[in-house]
């Protein structure tokens, strides 16, 4: 018993998987809790509950609440693939339980990398364990339900299959995570251009197409064809000269200093900023994958004129939190950071920030 004990531990998908399952049971029980006792809402749990219900029908979604085809707010095809499994179990419940699901496996990815690169159980961990506990995954947990949410597991996935060259796995992931929301392009845009960076050429080609070209199709042709005006829904909330994020980079690149001033002009923003590195001791800062990846979206939060964008609260910060850790990660790596100070700075932000 003793040994079969000892083998078990001894893997090293046992702890993750483990870590993974109690935050499963966590989550769900959180949620599940919340909207038995009458916490959850309409916006966002009830549309998509009423969508995947359609979905199961074999309907095309139309909200009552936003009073259009909710393809043509968020582009979540997900929801499609994941109808059969409403109607076996027809429960706004259901939605929750997947979220807590994704949400909970998106962590086994993040700790395989940092195990990897440190050779450390206990910084893998604490990395891992940081994931959970951000304050971008905890606050889209407690506000029900969101496609932006549930994106950490194929985003995580596709950070996971890029470090370990597993290029079938990689692009699939790609393909898997266009389905779930109509931004999330832009999340692979940012890899394609760290691996540039990382002189990663034809890979980073590739993948810049396939984001470029998915965001094109998905956002400015299939969602207008779907409703009027969905090419632009969310993009013309921003008090900046935006028409496309096309002209977001062509701004970066000329008129820098405008972004600049979106992410200086509000406490609110700055505490945002804050929150989300605390959590993984700053170190995010020092890696070029957050400002390829994360930043961008964040400049795009920062310049819409919904202040509820620009806070840590509901699901905005989710699909920046796998981008994080493994950012995180690789600063150990480049810069050669000992492993101890940044257990003992985790330790201090899980349990005062996360935990």
């Amino acid at each position: 018993m003793v040994y079969r004990l000892t083998l078990l531990l001894g893997n090293k998908y046992t702890i993750p998987i483990l870590l993974a399952c109690l935050f499963f049971l966590i989550f769900s029980l959180n949620t599940i809790n919340r909207h038995l006792t009458f916490h959850s809402h309409a916006f966002d749990l009830g549309i998509y509950t009423q969508s995947i219900y359609l979905y199961s029908q074999g309907q095309l979604a139309y909200s009552t609440l936003k009073h259009m085809t909710i393809l043509a707010d968020h582009f979540g095809a997900i929801l499609i693939l994941l109808s059969p499994i409403y109607k076996l179990f027809p429960s706004a419940i259901t939605l929750l339980i997947i979220q807590s699901f994704f949400v909970s496996l998106a962590s086994i990815p993040i700790y395989l990398i940092s195990l990897d690169k440190s050779k450390s159980i206990m910084l893998s961990l604490l990395i891992a364990l940081g994931f959970l506990t951000s304050v971008g995954i905890t606050s889209a947990i407690i506000f029900d339900f969101h496609l932006a949410t549930i994106s950490v597991l194929p985003l995580s996935l596709v950070l996971y299959s890029w470090y370990f060259k597993k290029w079938h796995l990689y692009f699939y992931s790609l393909f898997f995570s266009i389905l779930f929301k109509e931004d999330i392009p832009l999340f692979i845009l940012g890899i394609g251009i760290f691996e540039l960076f990382q002189k990663q050429i034809k890979i980073g080609l590739v993948t810049i197409f396939i984001s470029l070209t998915s965001l094109y199709l998905i956002k400015f042709k299939l969602m207008e064809f779907l409703w009027t005006g969905g090419n632009i829904s969310y993009i013309g909330t921003s008090i900046l000269p935006l028409d496309s994020p096309v002209d977001m980079l062509a701004l970066i690149l000329i008129k820098p200093k405008l972004f600049l001033d979106q992410i200086f002009n509000a406490q609110i923003k700055m505490a945002t900023v804050d929150a989300l590195l605390r959590q993984f001791a700053y170190l995010p800062v020092l890696s070029p994958l957050t400002w390829f990846a994360a930043f961008p979206h964040l400049y795009l939060r920062f310049t819409s004129s919904y202040s509820q964008t620009w806070t840590t609260i509901y699901h905005h910060n989710a699909p920046l939190i796998p981008y994080l850790a493994v950012s995180l990660v690789l600063t150990m790596q480049k810069f050669k950071i000992s492993k101890y100070p940044v257990i003992f700075l985790l330790l201090f932000s899980i349990f005062t920030n996360g935990l």
